[in-house]
């Protein structure tokens, strides 16, 4: 087993940022816990409106409390399963960079290899398109066409020609 600094409440954080983020939600956990010794059921629940509400709690340490909160409001039959909001999670982005950053390495390197192939791709059918100039059996049939209707041109001229004697 590693013996590793950061961890804190059955947690082991990678990051040190999100370590010391931690450490501050637990003594912000520990005040609220305290403030709601002795509280009404609806005053838990305002109090726990507030702090979702503000999204104070991004680590899993804090939103685990939010949870815990959640379900003991959830049991008392003081409050409706509907007036609870869910917890608001859209600020624990710290812990998906990391993920994401390992995942957008393999992007990065599946995107250059895509590019490089349709660079290659272009370059071919530029050598396509400029090697297809007319071939020496086009030449040919466009030469005999020519010379075909050349040689009807010149029958045309001599039936004028005679034509002309005749009248």
């Amino acid at each position: 087993m590693e013996n590793n600094e950061n961890n804190i409440a059955g947690y082991c954080f990678k990051d040190e940022e999100l370590y010391n983020r931690a450490k501050k939600e637990i003594k912000s956990l520990e005040q609220i816990d305290a403030s709601l010794k002795g509280k009404k059921t609806e005053e838990i629940l305002e109090i726990y409106k507030d702090v979702n509400e503000k999204e104070l709690f991004k680590t899993p340490i804090g939103i685990e409390y939010l949870k815990m909160v959640r379900n003991r409001l959830k049991k008392s039959p003081m409050i409706k399963n509907d007036d609870i909001p869910p917890i608001y999670v859209s600020k624990i982005e710290v812990i998906k960079t990391v993920k994401k950053d390992e995942d957008d390495g393999f992007k990065y390197k599946a995107s250059i290899i895509i590019n490089v192939f349709l660079v290659i791709v272009i370059i071919v059918m530029f050598a396509i398109s400029r090697n297809n100039t007319p071939t020496k059996q086009m030449e040919r049939y466009k030469e005999e066409l020519e010379n075909h209707y050349a040689s009807w041109e010149q029958s045309l001229t001599e039936r004028e020609k005679n034509l002309g004697e005749k009248k």
